[in-house]
């Protein structure tokens, strides 16, 4: 249900897909370890890893197929059944009355998953190390669909397990034994703080109350040149564009001119340097270099 930027935070702790990106930020092998592509290059057969569930069940192609198709139904509540559209009817199941069935989504058995895409998509491994593409253990999700609301009965297969949720306070997160490369994991508790204010985010900081801030928070711009001579501040690289939109079919920005001259105007490199100020990088394109 959850694929905004906030909630992948907390998800790719909880959960893992069958990619992963590695520290260069390339796609890496996650609950798979293998994948051969059709010479078409629109057919792709992963072949999943001995992993497990917190709960100590096998981590099966089925799950994959059961959370990736539930997410398809026209029936279920989730905005973001377009980011499946690369596969192939997946588009048609979620917006008119194909049969899911249809879906290029079908577990061969337990460790063997086959995609079939609508056309070659060479972006593919990168999309899928989204945690929207992670499985959901069909075998409890079948029996008790509301077993996310509650704690004690909240199964994962990510680095993590969930181990506390106050509701607009803080999640803690424990280290997940069961994760099969658990071995790489150096931290045995993380918790995240739900600090609504950026202020106070940032005075806990100070107090060494949290050790880092990030989304969604945003620093108090004040504060910006004190944290960059302190050397405290990181710009990690990141592919996040932020436009404005405007309604092309109402005065005045139904005239191409206009809008050019709305869009000669703004002065990208002042907005990222003095209003912004996050190492954000002036753009003239939709695509980040």
């Amino acid at each position: 249900m959850a694929g905004d930027i906030n909630s992948q935070i907390s998800l790719r702790m909880l959960f893992e897909g069958l990619m992963r990106f590695n520290k260069e930020q390339k796609p890496d092998f996650a609950a798979a370890d293998q994948v051969t592509i059709s010479p078409d290059m629109k057919t792709y057969t992963f072949h999943l890893r001995e992993s497990y569930w917190t709960n100590g069940e096998r981590v099966t192609a089925h799950d994959f197929e059961y959370a990736w198709k539930k997410i398809l139904s026209p029936d279920f509540p989730s905005v973001f059944g377009y980011a499946f559209y690369i596969i192939k009817n997946a588009k048609l199941a979620k917006e008119t009355n194909l049969s899911i069935d249809e879906v290029g989504v079908k577990a061969l058995d337990d460790e063997t998953l086959i995609v079939e895409l609508e056309h070659p998509a060479p972006y593919f491994l990168d999309l899928i190390c989204n945690p929207i593409y992670s499985p959901v253990l069909r075998n409890l999700d079948e029996i008790e669909p509301d077993w996310k609301r509650e704690i004690k009965n909240f199964i994962s297969n990510g680095p993590f397990q969930l181990e506390a949720w106050e509701l607009r306070n803080q999640l803690i997160f424990s280290k997940n034994e069961t994760y099969w490369d658990h071995k790489s994991v150096k931290l045995d508790e993380v918790h995240i703080y739900l600090v609504p204010d950026d202020n106070s985010a940032l005075k806990m900081y100070e107090l060494d109350e949290i050790d880092w801030i990030g989304p969604p928070n945003r620093l108090p711009l004040d504060s910006i040149p004190y944290l960059k001579e302190h050397h405290k501040l990181h710009y990690p690289n990141g592919t996040k564009v932020m436009w404005f939109m405007v309604n092309v079919n109402q005065f005045p920005y139904n005239n191409v001119k206009v809008r050019k001259a709305l869009a000669y105007a703004l002065n990208r490199e002042a907005l990222a340097e003095h209003i912004l100020q996050s190492g954000d990088i002036p753009l003239m394109s939709i695509l980040p270099s």
